[in-house]
């Protein structure tokens, strides 16, 4: 496991410069994804604790989280609750490259026992562009998780052959 964290790493780092081709996008996610599947092994022991020891622990295994979002609220009360976060692990640019060129991706999402205010949630998730912060940490820090939801596709292709686009791993893209 601890050779796979570190592989992981070493292609995260490798590929921290501009993806020009799928090929390379490709082997980030692969990366994250073996790191996100390792995580989702042990994912019964997660339930239960407190977000900020979840958070240690991903960081623990090499998953470096770049961005957070409200994945689950409620949309007809008021005020407002959130009940669950999705976390990515691409940085910016390489979820711009992901969106751009129609690529699947890897990610997780956290469902909590009791909810956080919507509107702080939504505030610090504008202030901060989605990224997590220090503050946003310990805003959903002590939230408790309830569940969890993992996707790993194991084709980052699946939404350029369901367009019936062609594909060329090492194809150029902007």
């Amino acid at each position: 496991m601890n050779l796979i964290i570190v592989l992981s790493l070493f292609a995260q780092a490798g590929y921290a410069q501009k993806i020009k081709t799928l090929r390379e996008y490709e082997a980030i996610n692969d990366s994250i994804a073996s790191l996100i599947k390792l995580v989702e092994k042990d994912s019964i022991s997660y339930v239960g604790k407190p977000f900020s020891e979840f958070v240690k622990e991903l960081d623990k295994r090499g998953l470096k989280i770049m961005q957070i979002s409200i994945s689950s609220h409620d949309n007809s009360v008021y005020p407002q609750h959130v009940y669950g976060v999705a976390l990515e692990f691409l940085t910016q640019e390489e979820e711009n490259f992901q969106w751009n060129n129609n690529m699947g991706g890897s990610y997780m999402k956290v469902y909590f026992a009791e909810s956080k205010p919507y509107e702080k949630a939504l505030d610090l998730s504008r202030q901060y562009k989605g990224l997590l912060s220090e503050e946003v940490a310990a805003f959903y820090g002590d939230a408790v998780v309830q569940r969890l939801y993992f996707y790993c596709p194991d084709d980052v292709y699946r939404m350029r052959k369901h367009l019936k686009m062609p594909i060329d791993k090492d194809k150029i893209i902007r």
